[in-house]
Formats: structure tokens, sequence, C-alpha cells
């Protein structure tokens, strides 16, 4: 999950944390996001090798089933300022060769293929990649202890976890370590692999220690700047007069560059608990580096000096490595020194620790790259405008892009089984134990057809259709759609250029992106679920941003958008479609009464509301257009100019619904939960409060994760902001009052919403599908209990309300007495009947 370190427009955090820790999911917890599940059961085609082809006009598959080829127009009109970016240094608006503002067929096709994904109950295994996502737990949060076990650092003081040092002058420091962390040299061969060469200390036997046995398998030695600064400052005046006396002069003369902190003496500081720790003085202009030096030790793992690389000595305490300092965090005064590397092997050869894995590369890779925009400097750091130091900076976290010694770096690593962490820093970031693609139910099968890629597109490994060459094959197949860019179609108004920090949400946040009912779960609990697609709420205002003046220049992204009311028309042309899919195509353009959409950058702060309107489908009729009329009548006269005929948009879209039931058990699709979900997230007339669909701040963010409190679902954010126009019956906002079988039994005060309260604990999956294919309505659960006092608000809210069988006896008769009809949960292990009607 994404938060604003800036937080515009949100309030201050509350007090909770000054009475005493916050009990467990007691958090406001909000994002400008939330998720719409995945399909239980997707639909696939039953044979995909009936799937009509494109070449031949007079094609139909073996039912005799009508084909449809013709062309959709539809017009968009923007509700809230939108920007789609040109891609240029200069991010203006998109324009086409003619110099027009224009939306790139590509978004639009990217636009409905999304809606149509949901809509036509597809199947999302080809969609999300099977890699594994990568986690750091130093501080909170779920797997911290996990993470400690890991890496070896023992709670508190344990002795196994801490170094005791000393300098010249005897006097002791303490370091925690990570006994099970290693450190060797990484390098790009030739072939584009990576491998991990061992250390010059690594013993032949790795089951043997590197240094000693209390520190496991470190191989590397931990240097306190807070000892080599203190150290100084003792003598200052005669390490100034006779710098070479100082055994760390190699990083005094160049603090300003060398070291995290500058030469100050460190204050005390104590936390919230009590714990006591220490602070420098920043060093601005610190940047992460590596570099080769020469180093004594003293006794067993003290490094009592640091001298340039290269310093002659005959001492057999003198060695020769690198120095690495990693990235720059608040209170660190830590600094690693890494052995020579091993060249034992014959020739001088390097010796390898690790070949490491394709998978482990390409997962490492794919994590740096969702953080590399985050690498930002310091703002006080006067490197952060110089594009060369700052690159420098980024690529310190990265892969070796040269091969060979000339990439060659440090490198911190642990083995894992089959796997390999590694980064450059001892506090890695591990694998997960389960990839992505493992959230996903297993009725999700990779490379199956579904009516999405029957209509799009695909290639045999799942992916979109990408070559012109494709028709028909068993593994490939072109699109039958194609989309037009979607043209400015009168005189747009662009408004002056604004700056917004558009953060990205995180997958790793796993308290928003996957499913928290059965308790505290992450990407390393068996049988963990995805929460779905994730979709933006829609706003009715879109954020300002700020000035050019006041941006942050690290984080903060140039839009020059255009001004609410701007229009755009676009064309769609399809081929050789099925009634059913063409109904599914229609849909999910235009989706029900009331929806808007939301498209290009800002998205999160409003931007890009669109309303579609004036949507026409005509098909194309060969016999008009190719004189198959009459063969008694001349070429001349069964031609027709205009060949086309319009199409019945609604009925269309019904026989696609219609279609579906014998999938979903002859149910209305708009009864699904995660139809209505989508829904009620696209209709313009349920928008929800801003404040509760911002992006949270630092603190709220850290909040959330101390007090473990999980992303509400859209109905529940919907339904805890009053004033939105929830119907009482039907599909929310579709002015449809007939759609749900059960609607009458609520009577005909549509000023309630229509939704069913639930208190008490967390309903299970199915415990939920049963209360709202019973009601007809969608299910929230709110944790507050109803009372006496409450109660009569409940009832002006909801317009039924369910109870857990042990609710005080008052509660469920204040619930008897203020509702037509109620449901008492019945919480037992047989769950399929879980629900008995109050008389």
């Amino acid at each position: 999950m994404a938060y604003q370190q800036n937080s515009r427009g949100i309030g201050n955090r509350n007090n909770s944390q000054r009475q005493g820790r916050p009990k467990t999911g007691t958090a406001n917890v909000f994002a400008p996001y939330n998720f719409i599940p995945f399909p239980g059961n997707p639909v696939y085609i039953e044979d995909d090798n009936n799937i009509p082809g494109q070449n031949d006009i007079s094609e139909k598959p073996e039912s005799g089933e009508k084909l449809f080829s013709g062309e959709i127009r539809y017009t968009l009109e923007s509700m809230t300022p939108v920007f789609v970016d040109d891609g240029t240094p200069q991010h203006r608006f998109c324009r086409n060769a003619a110099g027009e503002y224009m939306i790139p067929g590509s978004t639009m096709r990217g636009l409905v293929r999304s809606n149509a994904m949901i809509l036509g109950l597809g199947n999302v295994r080809d969609e999300i990649g099977d890699y594994s996502l990568l986690y750091r737990n130093v501080a909170n949060g779920l797997n911290r202890k996990r993470y400690g076990d890991i890496l070896g650092a023992g709670p508190g003081d344990q002795a196994d976890s801490v170094v005791k040092l000393h300098n010249s002058n005897e006097q002791d420091y303490t370091l925690s370590v990570l006994k099970n962390v290693q450190a060797g040299y990484i390098e790009k061969t030739t072939d584009g692999k990576y491998v991990i060469y061992k250390t010059a200390i690594d013993p032949d036997n790795d089951s043997e220690p590197a240094i000693s046995t209390e520190l496991g398998r470190m191989n590397y030695y931990t240097v306190s700047e807070r000892m080599i600064i203190e150290q100084y400052l003792r003598k200052e005046k005669t390490y100034k007069e006779s710098p070479d006396s100082f055994p760390f002069s190699f990083l005094i003369p160049g603090i300003q560059s060398e070291m995290m902190n500058q030469t100050s003496h460190f204050r005390e500081e104590y936390d919230r608990r009590g714990n006591l720790s220490y602070r420098g003085r920043n060093n601005n202009s610190y940047l992460p580096y590596h570099k080769k030096i020469t180093y004594k030790v003293s006794g067993i793992r003290n490094i009592a000096e640091i001298k340039p690389y290269g310093t002659y000595s005959e001492d057999s305490a003198y060695h020769t490595g690198e120095l690495v300092s990693t990235g720059f965090m608040q209170k660190k005064k830590v600094i690693y020194v890494v052995p020579e590397i091993d060249r034992s092997e014959e020739g001088g050869k390097p010796r390898i620790a690790v070949q490491l894995s394709d998978r482990d590369v390409r997962d490492f890779q794919i994590d740096y790259n969702r953080r590399k925009n985050s690498i930002t400097l310091e703002k006080k750091n006067p490197h952060r405008n110089d594009d060369k130091k700052v690159a420098e900076y980024k690529a310190f976290f990265n892969l070796p892009e040269k091969t060979g010694k000339d990439g060659r770096k440090p490198v911190f690593y642990i083995q894992l089984g089959s796997r390999c962490c590694f980064g450059f820093t001892p506090h890695l970031r591990l694998f997960y134990d389960h990839t992505v693609s493992e959230g996903i139910s297993r009725n999700h099968v990779k490379g199956k057809v579904d009516y999405i890629k029957a209509i799009f597109g695909y290639t045999k490994d799942g992916g979109n259709d990408t070559s012109p060459s494709l028709n028909r094959s068993p593994s490939a197949r072109k699109s039958r759609v194609s989309f037009s860019d979607a043209v400015q179609a009168k005189p747009a108004k662009e408004l002056p250029e604004r700056y917004l920090t558009l953060s990205e949400p995180r997958p790793t946040d796993c308290f928003n992106y996957l499913d928290q009912s059965n308790g505290e779960t992450s990407y390393n609990t068996d049988r963990m679920q995805l929460r779905g697609a994730k979709q933006y709420w829609l706003h009715t205002e879109a954020d300002p941003g700020v000035a050019a003046d006041k941006r942050n220049e690290n984080l903060d992204s140039l839009l020059n958008p255009l001004d609410a009311g701007t229009c755009f028309r676009g064309i769609i042309r399809f081929k050789n479609l099925l009634e059913y899919e063409l109904g599914l195509l229609l849909w999910s353009i235009r989706l029900e009464k009331n929806s808007w959409m939301n498209l290009g950058k800002g998205k999160s702060y409003g931007y890009g509301a669109m309303k579609l309107s004036h949507l026409t489908a005509r098909n194309i009729s060969f016999e008009k257009a190719y004189g198959m009329e009459d063969g008694e009548k001349s070429l001349a006269d069964s031609l027709f100019l205009d060949p086309y005929e319009d199409l019945d948009i609604d009925a269309l879209i019904s026989a696609y619904k219609r279609h579906i039931m014998k999938y979903n058990g002859n149910r209305d699709i708009m009864q699904l939960p995660l139809i209505r979900d989508f829904f009620a997230m696209k209709d313009s007339t349920m928008i929800p409060d801003s404040k509760a669909t911002n992006y949270m701040n630092l603190d709220q963010f850290q909040e959330q994760t101390s007090t473990k409190t999980p992303l509400p679902s859209p109905m529940n954010v919907i339904a805890s902001n009053p004033g939105n126009n929830l119907q009482s019956t039907g599909q929310p906002g579709s002015g449809n009052t007939s759609t749900s079988p059960h609607a009458s039994q609520y009577g005909d005060d549509t000023n309630k919403q229509s939704i069913v309260f639930v208190a008490g604990y967390t309903l299970s999956d199915s415990q939920k599908e049963k209360l709202e294919e019973m009601s007809g309505l969608n299910v929230v659960h709110i944790k507050e209990w109803p009372s006496d006092e409450n109660i009569v608000s409940f009832s002006n809210m909801y317009a039924g309300i369910a109870l857990p069988a042990n609710a005080y006896p008052r509660f469920i008769k204040s619930a008897e007495r203020l509702f037509i009809h109620a449901y008492q949960a019945v919480k037992s292990g047989k769950i399929d009947d879980g629900w008995k009607q109050l008389k």
C-alpha cells in the first residue's frame, strides 16, 4: 500500500499510541484504491478450437450461431481533469500527428479489457506473475520474528547476536550482528549469469565458522562509526597534528563523503520503551560506497585499523578487502569490512560460493525495478540534483551491469534451501515462501482460454496478442477487436501544470493485498489468498497539487491535465464475434447506469473520471456490402453505400447476462458480490468522501501495521460514508428496483441503504455468500456492536441487520423492534445452514 509523507488534506494521527498500545484492528485505514475479488470459478471456452477466426467473412462456428462484425462508436467526457502522459520529458497530454489531443487506442483497449476481466469472470492465472516478492522486517509488522530468526538476529542483548568491540583506549562498544548472513563478491559472467565468489577467510568446509563459532556463518567485520568518531575526538588535537597516527585516518579526512555521521559527539536517547540508543550528527553529503582498503584485525573480530588500499606492511595482521557503507538511515552507525576475494582455485581463479539461479536473479530484479523510484537522496543532500550521483546511488543497490571484474562488487547473501537471498546490506530482503500467483484459486488454470482471451487474442505463453500474423492455431489467436485513438471532440482547455506524488501501491503490504479474514496472513502463510483486482476510487474533484516552486523534486510528478468537460470520440472495430461475446464487449464499455470509469495519470487523486455517452453499435451486412442479397439483380442495383445495421445494445448485453447464468448456477450475474462491488466502485452516485479514499500518511500507515488492521472492503468504505445514494433494492445506484429476488421483503423505503449489517465476528466467505443469497443484498461487516444508543441510526442506514447468536438479548430485541426482517447469525460448524430468520 502506498502512503504519503506530506499527506495533503489528511487529518492528524489519533492519540492511541500515547495512551498505550492500540488494540488489534482499531486503526483508521483507507486508500485511494480497493479490490474486486477474483471469481472463484472462472468461465472458460468449452472448445477453443471453435473460436471464430478472422479471415473468412462467411465463417460460422459449428453451432451455426450468427457472427457479428462492425464498429462501436462512443464519446467520453471527463468529469474531473484528465491527464494522459505523452511520455516526453515535458510530460504533455498525448497528441496525434494532426496535433489533436487524444487517448491512445492502447489505453482504451487496456481499460475495456480490464473491465471485461471482471465482468467476464476471467481467468487471471496468466495475468499475475509467478514470482516471489521480497520483504525486510527489522522493526514491526508481520514476519518480524521470523525475519530475525532467519538472519540470525537474536532478541535483545542475546550473546549470539551481539559483538563486543573495543577501541585503542580499551573502551567497549557493542554491535548487533546477523550471524547467518555471509558476504562475498557478485559478478556478471559473459553469458549473462551471476555468481557469488567466496572471501579469503571462508573455510574449505562450509560447516565450519569463518571467524568464530559464536558468529556462525558471518565472514565479514562490523565497524562502529561512533567508536571511530569518539576515539578521534578524545585526542583530536594530536590526530590533527599527526593524521597518520590515527588508526582510521582513511575515514576522517573525507568524512563529508565517507561516513554517515560527522565528527561530533553522539547524544544519548531513550525510546518509549526505555531502551538506550545514540544519535550522531547526520552527514548530509553521504553516499553509499564500496572501496578497496587495507585493514588490521585485533584479536578475533575487532577492526583496529583501516588504511588506504596497498599500504605496505609485513605485519601478518594486515589484510586487504573492501569497506562497504550502505544506504543512509537515521541513527545508523555501522560500516562493514569484507575480506578480499578467495583466489584459491587453479590459476588463481575466484572460488565460487553460489551460482545464482535465473529465478533468484529475476525475482530480485523485479523487486528492484519496483523500488528504484523510491531510492532517493535525502532532502539536504547537495548531490540530489546531480543526475550522475543519483544514478550511482541507485546502481549501488542493483545487480552489476558490467561483466567480469569491472562490475564485480561486494554482496551479502544467505542460502535458504534451493534459493539464495542476496543484496547490498546485511539486512537482506528475503523471498517470501509463496509466489504471488499462489494466492489465486486453483480453478484459475494457466493457459486455459476464457472469454477475454477469445475476444482480445492471446499467444501460447498466455500473453496478449502481439503479432498481426497470428490468426488461428491451437496455441495463439489474433484479437477480434481493434481500438482507434479517441480524439478530442471539441476544443479543450489545458490547465496550469501541477505536481503530485504518484505513489505506487505495494503488493508487499499484506494487510491490503491479502485476505486477512483467517487471521494475520502474509505470503509466508500457506493457502494465502489475494484480495483481487485493484481498482481506483472515483472522486468528484481532483487534487490541485502544488506549484513547481513547492514540489518535492524526488517524489512529485509533473501533470499537464485537460480541464473537466473535455470530450473524446473513439471507434472500436470488431470482427466475427458471437452474440454473447459482443454483449460482454459492449457491457465492458458501457457498464451500468450512473457508471464512470477512470483512466490516465493521477487516478489516486481524482484525475481521469470519465463518463461514457453516445454509445452506438453497428453490424456490417455482408449481403449489402458485397451484393449478395439478390442474385437476380445487377451488381450496381444490389450494392449499398451504407451496409451497416444498427444493433440493440441492451439486447446484446442481456444476451450475455443470460448466457453466463448457466456457468453461475443459474443465478443473475448482477447478484455476484464481486460484480456488485465493481459497480459500486464505478457508481457516480455512491462516491465516498475523499477523506476515506486518500493516501494515509506515514504515521497512519505505521499504525495500521502495529494494529494489524486490514483495508476495509469496498462496500464497507461506501457504507461508512453517509449521504451516498445506495438504493434500498436492486443493484446499488442502478435505479433498478427489481433485480433482487428478495427485494420486496424490505418494503419501499428507498432512503435506507440496501446493506445487511453484521457485527461481532468476521464472516467466512461461505457465510457471507449464504447471507447475501438469502437477503439479495450486499453484506457489510462493521465491528461496532449495536447498542440502545446507536441502533436507531443503524436502522436508518441499513435495510436489514444480522447479529451473532451470542449477542445480548436486548440488542436482538431492539433489532426485532426496529427492523421488519432481521437475521441472526448462528456461528457453528454447519455454516451451510447457518442463518435463521427471526419472527
